[in-house]
């Protein structure tokens, strides 16, 4: 059976394809085009990629069986994977842009200069934008049929493994507690990438780009909940952190009838949930998570001053939630207790 496997050490550009034939590895680059027959990376035995594979941020997938010449249909399995990881791949014919950085880019400075009408106009400019891509999805991503257990629970993919695994436990929907019924969640998916191909992208002509959740949750009512992930081996800024929840947020509403078409009807492994909530005024939850050992919250009220304009400029959002996360804790990740909750003030 073929894996898919990054190996930074190998090629830091692209997921690869991988086999072997007793103790030969063979690699395949299907990233360099839809038409061209896959680069072999030779000179490797199983044995060292087996070595290879246990350093961090490695990656180790089960891969379909498919055959190997159907260069069109593994290079957009390889292109999915590679945006899910801001791979650029080996596909020269366009760049890659990341938006998370661009969105904070421009968000930013008007939260720091309490620029309220400026932000919510730029936020809805980004909602309008990505509400002209076309998305013709049946499935959230691969994780709805694939095992996502095995992960390493330093990193961030870990933790979301654990949770939509437990979310789905049995074929039923299941919920994590939190401190507060109302915020409780189950996990739908992990990974949730929107692609933008480079003839259909209003943000940067010409360019690949993509945005990435770390997970989307739905609430006991139906309202659903953005999941950002800043484990042991992740940046812990809790503001920057919480701007690429806002993102996310943001794609989500700008695509909810596809996302509640798809929560609907069950998929794989993950169960349906009927009747989610549109997302209208203050139905849409930011969930960031922060390793205990790394988490703390800024002295003052700048901080939170902060996060409050973000809330009222965008009306879909409710509130954002901060959790400390002990992974190794016997509760994680049935139970997972709530730190700080920032609500809106008004529905304005």
């Amino acid at each position: 059976m073929p894996n898919l496997i990054f190996i930074r050490e190998i090629d830091p550009n692209t997921y690869l394809h991988y086999s072997y034939l007793a103790e030969t590895a063979r690699l395949r680059d299907y990233s360099r085009g839809p038409y061209a027959p896959p680069e072999m990376i030779c000179g490797y035995t199983t044995q060292q990629i087996q070595k290879l594979l246990q350093n961090e941020g490695t990656r180790l997938e089960k891969a379909p069986d498919h055959r190997v010449d159907d260069y069109a249909f593994w290079h957009n399995i390889i292109r999915e994977r590679n945006d899910l990881l801001y791979l650029s791949g080996n596909d020269k014919t366009g760049c890659f842009t990341r938006l998370l950085d661009q969105f904070h880019a421009e968000i930013a400075p008007f939260v720091r200069h309490n620029n309220k009408r400026e932000l919510s106009e730029r936020l809805q400019i980004w909602r309008k934008k990505l509400e002209r891509i076309v998305t013709k999805n049946s499935t959230f991503n691969h994780w709805d049929n694939d095992d996502a257990s095995g992960f390493p629970i330093n990193e961030g993919i870990g933790w979301a493994s654990r949770m939509l695994e437990f979310s789905r436990e049995e074929n039923k929907l299941q919920f994590i507690r939190t401190d507060d019924e109302s915020l409780d969640f189950s996990l739908l998916s992990i990974e949730t990438n929107m692609s933008i191909s480079a003839n259909n992208n209003p943000f940067v002509q010409g360019a690949r780009s993509s945005i990435n959740l770390d997970g989307l949750g739905i609430r006991r009512d139906g309202t659903f909940c953005v999941i950002e992930i800043k484990a042991e081996a992740d940046t812990h800024e809790l503001f920057r952190a919480t701007v690429q929840a806002l993102c996310g947020a943001v794609a989500v509403v700008a695509k909810q009838k596809m996302i509640c078409n798809l929560v609907e009807k069950a998929a794989g492994r993950r169960p349906a949930f009927i009747s989610p909530a549109l997302l209208n005024k203050s139905s849409i939850g930011l969930y960031v998570m922060v390793d205990s050992r790394h988490y703390y919250v800024p002295e003052g009220t700048a901080f939170i001053e902060s996060i409050s304009i973000l809330i009222d400029a965008f009306p879909p959002l409710s509130e954002v939630v901060y959790f400390s996360v002990n992974p190794q804790s016997e509760e994680f990740p049935s139970k997972i207790s709530l730190n700080h909750v920032i609500k809106r003030q008004s529905n304005s």
